[in-house]
């Protein structure tokens, strides 16, 4: 294959992923120096992390009531798949997950952020004190939820439903992956169009 027909083929590959990517467009909403949005639709909690990941950022890490009281309030009425506008089924995905992989014992010192970061304030809003407990990822409550504001998991959500993700990225992240495919797309256009067009 001739190398013009090989740059114009990659310039239309980067811009066809850009103008897939920035279909999914996200509302971000600004609090304490970082930025949250929901992901694009139902999906497992691994599903959620990586798209998070695709966006600069990762799974909402919860660490003060402040901050929970903004985002049960500013992402209220999500639903579990399934569950209609039903209050007790108000949740979305946040990034506490169970490292051991297990579902059930003990669980207070298997589990951690996808972020990395070592918050504990989640221990003190664990719904019905972490009783029950018996799934590998955690969604917190939102409103109109009974106990918005509380931590859960359940191995329904897992296995036979899904839920919204809340993404979490620092305010300052570098420009979506839309944008930076939208770049070489264009160059490599205007590269053929010099070349073969003169």
């Amino acid at each position: 294959m001739k190398k013009r027909n090989l740059l114009f083929l990659a310039a239309i590959f980067c811009l066809s992923l850009a103008m897939v990517s920035s279909a999914h467009a996200y509302t971000w909403y600004s609090y304490g120096g970082n930025q949250y949005a929901l992901t694009t639709g139902y999906e497992s909690w691994g599903t959620a992390e990586a798209e998070a990941v695709s966006q600069g950022g990762h799974l909402a890490t919860l660490t003060d009531s402040a901050q929970v009281a903004y985002l049960t309030s500013q992402f209220a009425n999500v639903f579990a798949e399934g569950y209609g506008t039903n209050p007790w089924y108000a949740l979305f995905w946040i990034g506490l997950y169970d490292t051991s992989g297990a579902t059930t014992g003990s669980f207070l010192d298997k589990w951690a952020w996808s972020s990395g970061s070592t918050s504990a304030y989640w221990e003190s809003i664990l719904y019905n004190g972490g009783t029950g407990w018996n799934g590998v990822y955690a969604y917190l409550h939102t409103e109109p939820h009974p106990y918005a504001g509380t931590i859960n998991n359940d191995i329904q959500y897992e296995t036979y439903s899904s839920a919204y993700g809340l993404i979490e990225r620092n305010a300052s992240v570098p420009a979506p992956a839309a944008l930076l495919l939208l770049a070489p797309g264009l160059a490599g256009v205007g590269i053929i169009r010099r070349r073969f067009l003169k």
